[in-house]
């Protein structure tokens, strides 16, 4: 196809795609525009829509939810105002779209300028929420409970209580116990374990409990698990036929009846060329496989006697040996049949099962005992919300009365990046969409790209999209449309990717492995000079050199974007992207080393910065005193800062003393030189004050005052450290309220587990270094790739496996495993290990599209960086090395490999290689010992502008917060109630008319804050009319819009004022469309007579100390126009406070 056939073809789809009477799923690769398409895909069904609330969009970030509300609501604005004469095609089709969604909302009232809030577009999670919450009978869910985004904390207390179980005399009890053996009686492993399956349960748990369910499961799954081999090798017979194949069984068949009924070809005595593709035959495939493949899957240069080949089939050998050449040159060929090796027997053993039974018996408990903690803490995560959200829509046979209203309410359902859809996720789609009949008005519109799924670590399945474009979801069949236009990536780009990546991907979709086909494009941008892409080809392990070689890179790229920039160009951005945060450290070194400012997002775990190392190490010492690592690491920290030869002074020769002790015995301490007895002196005060605070308060306060005193803020090393310090501090608060005692050393080192820490940089810097998977989504205008040759580290086993087998009905079953024994004395389990290699496989085949992601964020230039090891062998010629597998430079060897082998031949020619030896390897050294000195003092805080009684003076006559004693405890806890609602309300990423009104709950929150039940009935009416007004009200809709741009609720600020230290807590911050920022205080005050206008206006002067100092702190962070007021839920009404220009 040409190129104008294909940008004709693209322009097509794009029209069809916007029409409301139509279901579609659209293919939209890279930079193809699919949330413009999207837009317009809204605006359309805007136009036609009897109420706004009948669209629904999903997405699967907040950010995507933004971006696309955004959009929206400003193609509306522009709608209104007066064309623009340069505007493009597409723009002009929007504006039109817009146009007619604008009068249809004027027709009917609905004021979408004023009242965007009415637009239904959010994240998965918010309409798990929202529909949770609709039902909450149906769902369960019941009272309001705390959302937890990291719940980690609570699977691992679930999976804590689940393991004592394992001294029942009980069913649960004896599995448990055979779990404990199977891990060779490691408690602490089986807890983790558990903790982490309780994490992704949604996943296993219907699983297990359908096969519960079943009168004999194990009949069941075996009849999947021999669905699930004969599948497989109906696939793998389907890429292995033609003549070469006839020819081959031809000789196998031969030489097996030569070697009669005791020889090793005797299963293929009778064969007709390939064996059938059922169960029956595999003892026949797994002869063929043996036959003629190696052990690692390549075909074999020869046979013997032992193959079924003796001296007298000298002639059928010679033939088979040149088959084998043959063979050797089709790889596609030699892999497929390899995977007969991975194949398990149709039946499980009894071992087999009786591991799978107990895991079945165990687990369900399991996820019972986590319903117990959350309902003792009143809390949930996004699993449990998910799966309330699914119970109150019921299924297809048994529709909830949600469900029957919500097919009346909602007429259109919008999804976005529907490649990264869950099985979980996709089960609800479907509950979403039940009903649904054609014609009848409804439509689902679902865009994404397959080659785009990268995340199958979060459960994201690419074969759903596969599915979808030939079978639809849920009953609503969808109309495929691809579209092909490249928006982002220059000619030169696109047309490399194209000729590289067809090579690359596979040639067939595998819908149980996850296989997408690649799928070309053609660029709208043209070249521009220098633009392209470029193989940086290193021979020999070098990660300095490398290093050297990227920030040359980088160099040259920022000079190239100053130039053009200078020249009156846009500003350009360059971007290093890695899969795996380890290639980074030499890289970052060798940037600051040349003083080249980058930003880094999420480039590394918070317990991996030496800052936070050192507070965990800290609260391990205060906290046991016993644990001897953890004081010989805060006494060698920068702030103590102990040689090597004085810590073994001191804790030599004593293994059972504590170091405490061993530093408050002379004859010890008298033997470490000078300084070193000066600092531990330091050290010990600090480290003895801080302990006797322990118990007295939270264990945050108690670290960060020794760290305080110990001198900690001097050590530390980046300013994006101070957020880390306070990240630290706050996980140990959150595992002391966990713990409810004095947390081990293990909980404390966990409590960081899962934490970013902060980035680090300038935001300002026009280089940018992250992850692959965090760039997905962004464009740059050169990228980077180095690392290529580095790969992740390995996975761990798992307790239990799964996977999904297609029946010949159309429908699914599940195949389930454990992990097997491990030791010596046991074999390779053949259904795990079978488990391991689909996995593998569809991991191979997301490392493509990982590839692919990261090579499509390029604008303008692409370099690839890797190196290539050499293989040195005695009386050999040294060669290239192949990649190891797993690697990205593995994926692209097949397009790459020229350019190492020219690199290689070139090191060659200039003699710049040599075996590596003892002397030239790389050694790793310890950095230099950092310490602050021994005298070191912490610096005075800032004299104060006036003295102190006066500023308490100046608190006492003009309070900030003044206290309701006009109406006493009741209206305080009506004020905490309220704000509680509207803080949660925040939270959860909804408009205002989502609020539900719940008595019960609001009772027992006035109840618990102390007020008496002859009062709380009064307090509850107040409660109730102050948030049925927020509700309906479209005031309150705009202050607490959740698509406006950097909205906050109880925003914390603190800033130096008049030499003070003030910290203030906002209520509701954003910025609106004009640029201004908004700055709210909730008051439940209430009008009990007299002027509305003048109560309004005592009020404001009332709280207008409170507001000026909030003016003034958000202006010291945000210098843009502020708006500053009151909003009085229970009056609907808002009193603005005047504030100068510059909003000081």
């Amino acid at each position: 196809m040409s190129k104008r056939d294909q940008i004709d073809a693209d322009r097509r789809a794009r029209l069809e795609a916007v029409d409301p009477a139509g279901s579609f799923i659209v293919q939209a690769p890279a930079g193809s525009g699919k949330t413009s398409l999207l837009t317009q895909r809204f605006l359309a069904l805007l136009a036609e829509a009897e109420r706004p609330e009948e669209i629904v969009a999903i997405t699967f970030t907040r950010k995507a939810a933004a971006e696309m509300r955004q959009r929206i609501i400003e193609a509306l604005r522009e709608a209104g105002r007066a064309p623009d004469p340069a505007a493009s095609d597409h723009e002009r089709e929007t504006r039109k779209l817009a146009i007619a969604g604008l009068e249809n909302s004027r027709r009917r009232g609905w004021d979408l300028e004023r009242h965007p809030s009415r637009l239904h577009i959010q994240t998965i999670d918010g309409l798990n929420h929202w529909l949770a919450r609709r039902l909450p009978l149906a769902s369960s869910l019941g009272a309001m409970l705390q959302l937890l985004d990291d719940a980690r904390p609570v699977h691992a207390e679930a999976a804590r209580r689940f393991a004592r179980r394992v001294e029942e005399d009980s069913s649960v009890g004896r599995s448990i116990a055979r779990l404990v053996r199977l891990l060779d009686h490691d408690v602490a492993r089986l807890q983790s374990l558990v903790s982490s399956m309780l994490e992704r349960r949604e996943l296993w748990l219907p699983k297990v409990l359908e096969l519960s369910r079943s009168p004999d499961p194990r009949r069941d799954m075996e009849g999947f698990l021999a669905a699930a081999v004969e599948a497989e090798l109906a696939t793998i017979r389907s890429g292995l036929g033609g003549v070469l194949a006839d020819e081959l069984m031809s000789i196998l068949r031969r030489a097996a009846e030569a070697g009669g009924p005791g020889g090793p070809l005797a299963a293929l005595a009778h064969a007709d060329g390939l064996p059938p593709p059922n169960r029956g035959a595999l003892t026949q495939w797994q002869t063929v496989a043996e036959t003629l493949l190696t052990r690692d899957g390549s075909a074999r240069k020869t046979v013997t006697r032992t193959h079924g080949f003796p001296p007298e089939l000298k002639a059928l050998k010679a033939r088979l040996i040149a088959l084998l050449a043959q063979l050797a040159e089709r790889p596609e060929w030699t892999a497929r049949l390899h995977r007969v090796r991975h194949l398990p027997p149709d039946r499980y053993t009894e071992e087999q099962w009786t591991r799978v039974a107990a895991l079945c018996d165990a687990l369900v408990p399991a996820a019972a005992e986590l319903q117990t903690v959350f309902a003792e803490r009143g809390q949930l995560d996004h699993a449990a919300v998910a799966a309330a959200a699914r119970e109150a829509l019921g299924g297809p046979e048994s529709p909830t009365e949600l469900a029957m209203a919500l097919e009346y309410r909602i007429g259109h359902v919008l999804v976005d990046e529907y490649q990264d859809t869950s099985p979980v996720q996709q089960a609800l789609l479907e509950r979403l969409v039940a009903g649904w009949q054609p014609d009848d008005g409804h439509s689902l519109f679902c865009v994404g790209d397959p080659m785009q799924s990268i995340y199958g670590f979060r459960e994201a399945d690419v074969t759903l999209f596969l599915e979808a474009q030939s079978r639809g979801i849920g009953g609503v069949p969808l109309r495929r449309l691809v579209l092909e236009r490249n928006f982002r990536s220059c000619n030169a780009i696109v047309a490399w990717i194209n000729a590289s990546f067809a090579r690359l991907l596979p040639d067939a979709e595998d819908y149980e492995r996850g296989a997408v086909c690649y799928a070309p494009s053609v660029s709208s941008r043209d070249d521009e000079p220098g633009a392209g892409v470029c193989v940086h080809a290193l021979v020999g392990k070098d990660p300095a050199a490398e290093a050297s070689l990227v920030a040359d890179l980088v160099e040259g790229a920022l000079a190239e974007a100053r130039r053009l920039e200078s020249s009156g160009d846009r500003e350009r951005i360059v971007a290093v992207l890695v899969r795996s945060r380890g290639v980074l450290q030499p890289l970052l070194e060798e940037l600051r080393a040349r003083q080249i400012e980058y930003r880094g997002v999420e480039l590394e775990a918070l317990s991996e910065r030496a800052a936070v190392r050192d507070l965990l190490a800290l609260a391990r010492a205060l906290l046991h005193r016993g644990d001897r690592t953890a004081w010989l690491s805060v006494l060698r920290a920068p702030w103590c800062g102990l040689s090597l030869q004085d810590l073994h002074a001191l804790a030599h020769g004593d293994r059972d003393s504590s170091m405490a002790a061993l530093a408050a015995t002379p004859a010890r301490s008298g033997s470490l030189s000078p300084d070193g007895r000066r600092k531990l002196a330091r050290a010990m005060a600090a480290l003895e004050r801080a302990s006797a605070d322990l118990g007295r308060r939270s264990l945050g306060s108690v670290v960060r005052a020794a760290w305080l005193a110990l001198g900690g803020p001097a050590t530390l090393q980046d300013r994006s450290d101070i957020e880390n310090v306070e990240a630290c501090l706050a996980a140990l608060d959150a595992l002391a309220r966990e713990t409810r005692g004095l947390p081990s050393a293990t909980e404390v080192e966990a409590a960081v587990d899962g934490l970013m820490a902060s980035p680090t940089g300038s935001p300002a810097a026009r280089l940018q270094v992250m992850t692959i998977h965090k760039s997905k989504g962004l464009e740059f205008d050169t990228v980077i790739l180095p690392g290529l040759d580095r790969r992740p580290p390995a996975g761990n086993r798992q307790l239990l496996y799964w996977s999904s087998v297609a029946l010949e009905s159309g429908s699914r079953g599940v195949v389930l495993a454990s992990r097997g024994e491990s030791g010596e004395d046991h074999e390779r389990d053949a259904l795990e290990h079978w488990m391991q290699s689909i996995e593998r496989e569809r991991a191979e085949y997301e490392l493509g599209r990982i590839a692919y992601v990261a090579a499509t964020r390029a604008k303008r230039q692409l370099h690839l960086v890797g190196s290539a090891s050499v293989l040195w062998r005695d009386e050999e010629e040294p060669r290239i090395r192949q990649p190891e597998p797993g690697t990205l430079l593995s994926f692209f060897w097949p397009v790459v490999s020229r350019d190492f082998e020219q690199a290689f031949v070139q090191a060659r020619r200039d003699d710049n290689l040599q075996p590596p030896t003892a002397a030239t390897r790389p050694r790793r050294t310890a950095p230099p010992l950092m310490a602050v000195p021994a005298d070191f003092e912490m610096p005075s805080a800032p004299a104060p502008a006036i003295p102190t009684a006066a500023r308490r003076a100046e608190r006492t006559s003009q309070p900030i917060r003044p206290q309701f004693d006009w109406a006493g405890e009741e209206a305080i806890a009506v004020g905490v109630v309220v704000h509680a609602e509207l803080e949660n309300l925040a939270a959860s990423g909804q408009p205002p008319r989502a609020l539900l009104l719940d008595r019960d709950r609001w009772r027992s929150s006035l109840l618990a804050l102390g007020l008496p039940a002859s009062r709380a009935q009064r307090a509850l009416a107040r409660v109730e009319q102050a948030l049925r007004r927020v509700a309906s009200s479209a005031l309150a809709a705009r202050l607490l819009d959740p698509s406006a741009r950097e909205a906050e609720s109880e925003l914390a600020l603190t800033a130096v004022l008049d030499g003070e230290i003030v910290s203030v807590k906002i209520d509701r911050s954003f910025v609106d469309v004009e640029g201004r920022r908004w700055i709210i205080d909730w008051k439940t005050s209430t009008h009990e007579g007299g002027g509305l206008e003048a109560f309004l206006l005592s009020e404001l002067e009332r709280y207008r100390p409170q507001l000026t100092r909030y003016s003034r702190v958000m202006s010291l962070f945000d210098p843009r126009p502020q708006c500053v007021g009151l909003y009085f839920p229970l009056l609907d009404a808002w009193q603005e406070l005047p504030v100068p220009a510059q909003g000081n």
